[in-house]
Parts: structure tokens; sequence; C-alpha cells
């Protein structure tokens, strides 16, 4: 299985040099593929993408559309590099009973706040994930079929983020896409069971 990596618009941080050597060396068994800018191009236009990269309004869109891209083609394995690991990514493929799934993702948060036709289900997240090959494409799709969701409770509307993890959940739930999420919270926390998520305190103020 692949590990992905990816970093655009700049060299790599200093800080998260360690994070790389640190997951490395916890799953020697795994092939890592670390994607530059020049290479996402190459995975945009194999996709027929490069209109719709051009056309998204945020970096962060961008940097999403390249990871569900990537994973589309190859399948395998995407972590952030601001995720500090300390257990093995077959460990958490065990504990999560990936054989039994298509895609195995996170939370950022343990309680229920997001509606899908008024029921509270927890957003789906994508800072890790573990997909199957010529999966994620369908969600790339499922952008032009997604209905705004509005909050029962406050009837607020939600973000309607193009590629992402508000996407990534509806399509999810829309498809019944075998799928498994563990909380960040309890498991990419400070004195988290499998790492640290750097980015997981954003979530939660």
């Amino acid at each position: 299985m692949i590990i992905h990596t990816m970093w655009i618009g700049s060299e790599i941080p200093i800080k998260y040099h360690s994070n790389l050597d640190k997951f490395r060396m916890l799953n020697p068994g795994f092939q890592h593929m670390h994607w530059g800018e020049n290479d996402i191009i190459s995975i945009f236009k194999y996709f027929n993408l490069i209109e719709l990269y051009n056309s998204m309004p945020s970096f962060i869109t961008k940097f999403n559309l390249a990871k569900y891209a990537i994973l589309d083609k190859f399948g395998g394995i995407f972590t952030d590099l601001d995720i500090q690991w300390k257990k093995s990514f077959i460990e958490i493929m065990n504990d999560q009973e990936f054989n039994d799934i298509d895609i195995l993702l996170t939370h950022p948060v343990d309680t229920a706040h997001y509606y899908i036709n008024d029921q509270a289900v927890n957003l789906l997240d994508d800072p890790f994930i573990i997909a199957r090959p010529n999966l994620l494409s369908q969600c790339l799709d499922f952008r032009f079929k997604r209905e705004l969701r509005i909050d029962p409770e406050t009837k607020a509307v939600h973000k309607a983020e193009p590629i992402g993890p508000f996407l990534l959940t509806e399509w999810i739930y829309a498809n019944q896409i075998k799928h498994r999420a563990f909380s960040q919270t309890a498991f990419l926390s400070l004195n988290g069971f499998y790492g640290y998520h750097e980015q997981l305190d954003l979530w939660n103020k």
C-alpha cells in the first residue's frame, strides 16, 4: 500500500520533517509518494481536472481536489504532514477493520453537529484517509448533485464547500459508502492514542 503526502506552494516547513521521519520509521513496509506542485498538475491532466483546479476559489479546495484525485488513482493512505503519528498504519487499519470498508477517515469533534435530512451526523474530515482506488472520483462528481443543508435548530445554511469535508460527508451518507471514522479528539489530540493532529484545535474552538 502507498502512503501519500503533499505540500504545495513552498518548501516543507522544517518542523514537519520530523513527522515525515517518524511515520516512515513506523511503516517500513509501505511505499511513500510525496506530491509537489508539478506532480499534482500531472494528476490533474490525467483526470482532465485542470479547468476545475483553476476554478477552485481557495488553496485548501485545490489541495483537497489533488488529495481526492491521487487517492482515486492509486488508493492507499493520505496523511497531512502536521500529524505526529505514534502508531503504525497497519495497527490503525486493524483497529478500525479496514478490510470490511471502502474508506477510513476521521471526524474532528465528538458530538454530532451536522445535519443531513434533519438527522444529526458527525462531520467527516480528511487530514487522514485510507481509501480503495477508483472511489473518490465519485465524490468529485457528486458536487454537482448536492443540495444546501439547513440546520433544523438554527435554520442556518451549512457551508457550501466545493471540495472538502462537507462534500465528503454528504457523498458518503447519500451513497451509503462503506466507511468508518474515528474521533480526532480521542485518537489524535495532544495525548491521542494514535498521535497528535496540530490543526485539531482549530475545529474545537
